[in-house]
């Protein structure tokens, strides 16, 4: 694993998705985004295996290092 890579605390994750979500579409739709996640997917490990079953975990740490780059936290 990529010693660069940031690991957050849950709190952290929570806090920074949320000013993430605000910041690009507003608290409406923000709370409207949330609300939707939840009502199709009740189950997060199901869609995470949907999601990355077919990914490994260098392919995982790839796509989230060229995210990091390509959308700077400030």
């Amino acid at each position: 694993m990529d010693s660069d890579i940031r690991v957050y605390t849950s709190d952290e994750i929570m806090v920074l998705g949320m000013k993430c979500l605000v910041d690009n579409f507003g608290i409406i739709n923000a709370e409207q985004f949330i609300n939707s996640v939840r009502a199709a997917c009740p189950d997060y490990t199901l869609w995470r295996r949907q999601v990355y079953d077919d990914m490994t975990i260098d392919d995982v740490f790839k796509m989230a290092k060229e995210d990091a780059a390509d959308n700077p936290f400030e």
